[in-house]
């Protein structure tokens, strides 16, 4: 396919996008060239968008791979974009391009997270990774505002604790002592939510991964 296409472009740091035209590319070997009809975008996008990771004095290699210094041809706002063959499934017939928007990000940083991170359940990834938990076979244990609590309930969990309660570490340890679960826990985010799950761990003799 060669021509061109529309495309939000930013032509240079702090400045507005502008809707304009780019080429539209030819696909390499392990490439598939979609066309994009519908975008989710992460807050993060939006806050790194006017920055790159500058030069190190020190390297063992440059990852290309890992971030995509202005590459405009991976970009999602625009009319057409590449990705990596192995990132592509079919979108079901049930869903809308809306919908689908959020797979791509949530549900493979979710089936990572088993392997690599913790995670937050009130999240889209957080939605999924309880899900894919109980496919997997573990027992889940959610903290969440009392609200969402039904909600959580029906993705699977087996107790769900309202994260504002004082006691809730004694709650999940009790819960978890009555039910013979040992948690193994894998932490990415420090901030006050880490705190509370090193105390279940201390209670209950858990394994702290990474």
């Amino acid at each position: 396919m060669t021509g061109e296409h529309e495309a939000a472009i930013l032509p240079q740091q702090g400045g507005p996008l502008f809707l304009g035209h780019r080429p539209t590319s030819e696909p390499r070997s392990n490439d598939v060239l979609i066309e994009v009809k519908a975008v989710a975008l992460n807050p993060c996008d939006y806050y790194q968008r006017d920055y790159v990771p500058g030069p190190g004095s020190r390297v063992i290699a440059f990852a290309s791979s890992f971030y995509q210094n202005g590459s405009p041809n991976h970009g999602s706002f625009q009319k057409y974009t590449l990705t990596q063959s192995e990132a592509v499934i079919p979108l079901p017939d049930n869903l809308s391009f809306e919908d689908g928007a959020v797979f791509p990000l949530a549900v493979l940083t979710a089936l990572t997270a088993w392997t690599t991170i913790g995670i937050l359940l009130n999240t889209s990834v957080g939605t999924f990774s309880v899900q894919s938990a109980k496919t997997l076979g573990f027992t889940i244990y959610a903290t969440a505002s009392p609200k969402h609590h039904d909600l959580v309930r029906k993705l699977g969990t087996h107790a769900v604790f309202d994260y504002k309660a004082g006691d809730v570490v004694a709650q999940i340890v009790n819960t978890m002592k009555k039910d013979g679960v040992k948690p193994h826990m894998a932490h990415c985010v420090v901030n006050g939510a880490l705190q509370p799950t090193l105390d279940i761990l201390k209670e209950t003799k858990g394994e702290y991964i990474r």
